[in-house]
């Protein structure tokens, strides 16, 4: 009988054990998700500042050609002119090839 109380002892305490490792997996589980949550929510929050970067900077982009263009209109006819004769240009040489 000693032997089947030795063995019920240790079924015992391995049961103590594995619930043990499963209150810490729990634990280390919930916070990997809080962290993950917390590196989302910043990557999240650079990635709105990029992008209102690059929005400024497209804004003050159009300004400026705003600006060219009304300070040359002439020329930038010209230029928009030439550079539409050249893209159709290169469009129609490769749909012959």
């Amino acid at each position: 009988m000693a032997v089947l109380d030795d063995l019920n002892l240790e079924v015992s305490q391995l049961r103590k054990d594995i619930s043990s490792i499963k209150g810490e997996l729990g634990s280390l589980l919930t916070t990997l998700k809080e962290r993950g949550t917390e590196q989302g929510q910043a990557v999240y929050k650079r990635a709105r500042e990029a992008g209102q970067v690059v929005r400024d900077q497209a804004a003050q982009a159009q300004e400026q050609v705003g600006g060219y263009i009304e300070e040359r209109p002439i020329t930038s006819v010209a230029l928009a002119f030439g550079t539409g004769f050249a893209l159709g240009a290169l469009v129609a040489m490769r749909s012959y090839h």
